[in-house]
């Protein structure tokens, strides 16, 4: 009878309202921090539902895929999953963009109605209110520690797909031989092969990943990383983090040899060289010891060219351009 009242029950922490009065209480366990923890294993829940569901794992019920290894709580997460397999698209009517799940269409078309969830302690906003409750877990200082080495991390997304490192699972290509560490990369390395491709509206450029072109479009936008600590600034912010660790005089040791890295790619390039690792061209005779090295190569053959738009040169190589 509320429904057909039109009464909405608001939280006085944040912006949202609720049908249902149940809704908001559940909704409030979330600024109270409140989690339903597993008890037999390190899994934790906002929700008394998703902890139900996680249990039916344990007890052996679960839902397969039968085209690959991985098996879900709920049957509806199965069939979501499936649609992946069958190359099922979710496209937005008001733009080009389209997704492999419907609740990420959903979440997108909030942006075009300008729908944001918006942390009452700082500037930032978010477009899904489950990145919002990560967030805010950051103001409260709040670290997830791994229980097998020393690492902690700021979102337990995070540390939950660390853990599958030790525990050595990996996402499989059915499609070729690579295999990845995260389902979201499986996810867009599998576009690579339906050719989907992300295109700047800004400009002629084009990516095989949404998150490059997202990247890319802060080149537009002028947004800059800036190190508190001294003057550099970077556009990506990973660059940031791997400069960030320079200060805290984080190294990366190579123990065949008395190198040293302040990133870790790059060290893991560096060992390719000591295992006599090389990228061959198959279109001529050179190869790398490095994969960017030889992505860097292919674009010569391509006659891809870097030009200056203040004078008529151009280079091969984009980092002539900057110099």
């Amino acid at each position: 009878m509320e429904q057909h009242q039109g009464i909405r029950y608001k939280c006085d922490l944040c912006s949202k309202d609720f049908s249902y009065k149940n809704s908001l209480i559940l909704h409030m366990n979330l600024h109270q921090g409140i989690r339903y923890k597993c008890d037999l294993c390190s899994k934790e829940y906002f929700h008394k539902r998703s902890l139900t569901e996680h249990m039916k794992l344990h007890q052996g019920i679960g839902y397969k895929c039968d085209l690959c290894s991985k098996e879900f709580s709920r049957k509806y997460n199965l069939t979501d999953h499936k649609k992946i397999h069958q190359g099922i698209r979710y496209k937005c009517n008001l733009c080009s963009k389209e997704f492999s799940r419907k609740y990420n269409l959903t979440d997108h078309k909030k942006i075009h109605q300008g729908i944001r969830y918006k942390c009452n302690l700082c500037s930032k906003e978010f477009s899904r209110n489950c990145y919002l409750t990560e967030h805010m877990e950051q103001h409260q200082g709040i670290r997830y520690k791994c229980d097998l080495c020393s690492k902690d991390f700021s979102y337990k997304s995070s540390l939950i797909e660390h853990k599958k490192l030790h525990q050595g699972i990996r996402y499989k290509c059915n499609l070729c031989s690579k295999e990845f560490s995260r389902n979201c990369y499986l996810t867009e390395h599998m576009e690579q092969h339906q050719g989907i491709r992300y295109k700047c509206d800004l400009c002629s450029k084009d990516f095989s990943y949404k998150s490059s072109l997202i990247e890319h479009k802060k080149l537009h936008q002028g947004i800059r990383y800036k190190c508190n600590l001294c003057s550099k600034e970077y556009f990506f912010k990973r660059n940031l983090t791997e400069h960030k660790k320079l200060h805290q005089g984080i190294r990366y040791n190579c123990d065949l040899c008395s190198k040293e890295f302040s990133r870790k790619d790059n060290l893991t390039d560096h060992k390719k060289m000591h295992q006599g690792i090389r990228y061959k061209c198959h279109l001529c005779s050179k190869e790398f010891s490095q994969k960017g090295s030889l992505k860097i190569h292919m674009k010569l053959h391509q006659g891809i060219r870097f030009k200056c738009d203040l004078c008529s040169k151009d280079f091969s190589y984009k980092r002539s351009l900057s110099s």
